[in-house]
């Protein structure tokens, strides 16, 4: 009887390979317009790290435990390395692994090996002979690839289920219940681990899960059988709200205010250092500045789907996404949130 970890590899395996195909991806060709794109609620952007998201959602592994749900290829080194999953460069590569290439600018997953060979699908790529094995590409295929043009190896999880790290968070107390395996979880189980003189390796496996209900029980099994399992429903699309919240910067005229760098004038926001113009707006908390208009609109766009940290700071990863969503819902692409961007992430809806 195969092993949860090996129904899981095998569900992930079968998806990415049934999306594979010589027929382009994208329509109309060039334009970044998928399904996958349609499905994340970020179309008419670069697909591969979408691509990953899609197939892991669709194999049954959409929770914080096989990788993070991300259109951007940096959040799997970042994610990784938080939760001691990350390889750098050539790495053991394994048939499930996700691996990013190209200077951590594009990612795929790990389908099969031989000996020291390995084949990745990847989404937003080509064909060799087709543009180049790593080109801006408008398919979803399956190719070698070699161990020097590796940036780095993400290794989920695989084995652990969503149930065992609720039963960890639920039994070590004073985490959230939320079955997302990251950092905090993980040092509080390595605490229990140690108290109950187990290998303290952060993750509820099957002797901390057999340990913690009491010994001799089995790790329950999750049904076998790839994608003839149906996959999860996909979650609802975010209704678009009747009225989004104010704007909560001035409007004076000859100086509307935003959201934007540190490096802008006087009236752009960045929540990264004292603004006396919007003294109510910007506060220092525990000894750090922070926007708390920003950060609502980044939870907003948190709860849209996209991967970002609410911290009431405008960085470059924040920049990166409002410049996405503008283009997404057809406004002037600026990089900057005023009125018109902040109204948009609670009225147009998930597309």
């Amino acid at each position: 009887m195969s092993s949860n970890r090996e129904i899981q590899i095998a569900r992930v395996v079968d998806v990415a390979q049934g999306e594979v195909s010589r027929s382009p991806a994208e329509h109309p060709r060039g334009s970044n317009i998928t399904k996958y794109g349609r499905w994340y609620g970020m179309n008419g952007v670069p697909w591969c790290a979408i691509g990953v998201t899609w197939v892991m959602a669709q194999a049954g592994l959409d929770v914080g435990i096989y990788g993070p749900r991300t259109a951007w290829v940096p959040d799997y080194r970042v994610w990784g390395r938080a939760r001691g999953r990350w390889s750098v460069g050539k790495s053991d590569v394994r048939v499930g692994d996700i691996m990013t290439f190209r200077g951590g600018k594009h990612v795929e997953i790990v389908v099969r090996t031989s000996g020291k060979r390995f084949w990745c699908v990847g989404f937003n790529t080509s064909w060799r002979g087709q543009g180049g094995s790593f080109a801006d590409g408008v398919f979803v295929a399956e190719n070698e690839r070699t161990h020097d043009t590796v940036d780095g190896t993400l290794h989920p999880f695989y084995g652990v289920t969503e149930g065992m790290v609720k039963l960890a968070q639920e039994t070590v107390g004073g985490i959230k219940v939320d079955g997302d395996l990251g950092p905090k979880t993980m040092a509080a189980i390595k605490s229990w681990q140690r108290s109950k003189g187990l290998a303290a390796d952060g993750i509820p496996g099957a002797d901390t899960y057999q340990t913690m209900k009491g010994g001799g029980v089995a790790i329950p099994s999750i049904p076998s059988g790839g994608t003839s399992v149906p996959a999860p429903k996909p979650k609802p699309s975010l209704k678009p709200a009747a009225k989004a919240p104010a704007f909560p910067l001035p409007r004076r005229k000859g100086a509307m205010f935003f959201y934007g760098p540190a490096d802008g004038p006087k009236t752009s926001v960045s929540g990264m250092g004292l603004n006396t113009a919007v003294p109510a707006d910007v506060v220092k908390v525990g000894g750090r500045w922070r926007s708390n208009g920003l950060m609502k609109w980044q939870r907003q766009m948190r709860e849209r789907g996209y991967n970002l940290a609410v911290d009431g700071r405008f960085g470059n990863e924040t920049e990166r996404i409002v410049r996405y969503f503008q283009q997404l819902v057809g406004l002037t692409v600026d990089g900057k949130i005023g009125p018109a961007t902040w109204s948009a992430a609670w009225k147009e809806p998930v597309r």
